[in-house]
């Protein structure tokens, strides 16, 4: 009798047979609702994509709008760049959940020419409304696309532009026609990640736009070119993008219940000596 309810108050109870315990009693119970609760946590994560609501690039010096076309285009080359833009809206976030990772993927449309691949590839990022139908050069909000050093990306040396360049830089290299190129950003430093969890909201979607540009010139000086297409919106199946990965916030109660238990154990052993 006496180990039996010694037994009880551990949380088990004795097999009659085998003279072990099974789980039984407050203490079983808290444990295997801590348990159940880590495992709910666990399966709530999900990936969810931001609406693409339109693309294009600026050309220098050109004052024509270029989201109707199927690909968006990279150049910086002696006195002419191209610089792709990408709106999205991101989707509200559901309650009780937070945002740990955000994937930019965009899908190759030609093989990189010249020599030695892309230079690097920033990402820049803004919730400055632009208005990507009509958009050009010429008529786009100057502080988007001014400034800068002669021969590179003008984007990479403006305020107006949430600037990671010590975080969000896809390498450049030999791309090749087709090729799925991803940026992912998991680690919540002061890049793409920060920026979309300061953005989204709870409620509403957010729109955001985000600026792709070489970090150099193409090619040594300039003097050769490395361009490199990329597809837009308007290629079915191959639209760039914006992915977010999601995971349930930790649930208070999981930390009580943990506490709960801390509580209850010294109770347990302190009825086991009184009744064994």
């Amino acid at each position: 009798m006496s180990s039996f309810f010694g037994c009880f108050a551990r949380g088990f109870e004795k097999s009659v047979s085998g003279g072990s315990c099974k789980p039984t009693g407050l203490a079983g119970l808290l444990a295997m609702l801590l348990i159940c609760a880590g495992g709910l946590q666990s399966a709530a994560a999900a990936t969810m994509d931001a609406t693409l609501i339109e693309d294009t690039y600026l050309q220098s010096p050109q004052d024509v709008n270029y989201s109707s076309e199927a690909v968006l285009k990279f150049r910086t080359f002696r006195s002419v760049w191209r610089n792709p833009l990408i709106q999205f809206d991101l989707p509200a976030l559901p309650s009780g959940q937070r945002v740990v990772g955000a994937e930019l993927i965009l899908t190759s449309a030609q093989a990189v020419s010249g020599v030695g691949g892309t230079p690097d590839i920033e990402v820049l990022a803004t919730t400055t409304p632009i208005d990507l139908s009509s958009a050009t050069y010429v008529t786009t909000d100057p502080a988007l696309h001014t400034g800068g050093e002669p021969g590179v990306s003008a984007l990479l040396w403006t305020n107006a532009w949430s600037d990671f360049s010590t975080e969000s830089v896809i390498p450049g290299a030999d791309f090749s026609s087709g090729q799925i190129v991803v940026y992912a950003d998991n680690d919540g430093a002061d890049g793409m990640l920060k920026f979309v969890r300061d953005s989204i909201s709870g409620t509403n979607p957010v729109t955001v736009n985000f600026g792709l540009g070489f970090v150099s010139r193409e090619g040594e000086g300039g003097t050769t070119s490395a361009g490199w297409d990329i597809h837009s919106g308007e290629s079915a199946g191959n639209a760039p993008i914006l992915r977010i990965t999601t995971e349930a916030i930790p649930e208070p109660s999981g930390i009580s219940l943990a506490l709960f238990a801390g509580l209850l154990l010294p109770r347990s052993r302190q009825l086991r000596s009184t009744y064994s």
